[in-house]
């Protein structure tokens, strides 16, 4: 057995990390070798006065990793964010709705008729005269007034002749 091999198994020896099969095997070996024997005598010596030194009091506990905190704190941040925007759509909903209900209270349901031209100029003669100074382009009076008109299709047509033809844009509808 070389030098170095001895060391090891030497200090695993005096450690108490050998198992009972390696440590027979070790004391075969350093009954026919007596500059191991010596050896394994210095090595049990030194341990014995590091355990003294040491004292077999209650081991040290490590503070807590700082990488860990900073986890937990972001993990916290990140749940309020989400509460917070969570939140912040809740909110928006019921304004929207509680709006869309203040501006279409007046409005005619699906099942009342719409007649044509004239009564949207009876509607925009009855309006006050001073609608236009109250609010102008923002007020609220007169997204009422244009909720309430019809809306007219802004898509355009697809005229197809023939199909040996291209098909043509043709005038909205």
């Amino acid at each position: 057995m070389d030098a170095e091999t001895l060391e090891r198994l030497l200090m695993d020896r005096a450690l108490g990390a050998l198992g009972p099969d390696v440590e027979a095997l070790l004391d075969e070996h350093l009954a026919q070798d007596p500059e191991g024997c010596q050896r394994a005598a210095e090595f049990a010596g030194a341990t014995s006065a590091a355990r003294q030194a040491l004292g077999a009091g209650v081991p040290l506990r490590l503070p807590e990793f700082p990488a860990l905190r900073l986890a937990t704190l972001e993990r916290t941040r990140r749940r309020l964010a989400w509460v917070r925007n969570t939140g912040a759509v809740a909110a928006t909903l019921v304004v929207g709705i509680w709006l869309g209900g203040l501006l279409t209270s007046g409005r005619p349901g699906p099942d009342t008729p719409v007649s044509g031209a004239g009564e949207r100029t009876a509607l925009a003669a009855s309006a006050p005269a001073h609608a236009d100074a109250d609010g102008g382009f923002w007020s609220v009076a007169r997204l009422v007034d244009r909720s309430r008109q019809p809306e007219r299709s802004r898509a355009l047509r697809l005229i197809w002749d023939s199909p040996a033809e291209r098909p043509h844009l043709g005038g909205k509808s």
